[in-house]
């Protein structure tokens, strides 16, 4: 299994910040209750460390992000 250079884990503070960075902000505590509730992107348990895949994070937000004209749309 080969890791891509681009695509290497980062801890919680660097995905936070990548999140960020791709326009959708999501703080290190709230990736921590996503870990234990559930909802969250999918995470690498590394020994102690919680490590996510940048891919991971991309496909989070993608399948989490909701378009729509007008409000009423996402009420649903």
């Amino acid at each position: 299994m080969g890791i891509d250079a681009d695509d290497r884990p980062l801890p919680p503070e660097q995905a936070s910040s990548l999140l960020e960075g791709l326009g959708y902000p999501v703080a290190k505590a709230t990736l921590a209750q996503l870990r234990c509730h559930g909802g969250g992107p999918e995470f690498i348990k590394f020994r102690r460390r919680v490590l996510y895949k940048p891919s991971a994070l991309r496909a989070w937000v993608s399948s989490t992000a909701r378009t729509a004209e007008n409000t009423s749309q996402l009420a649903a």
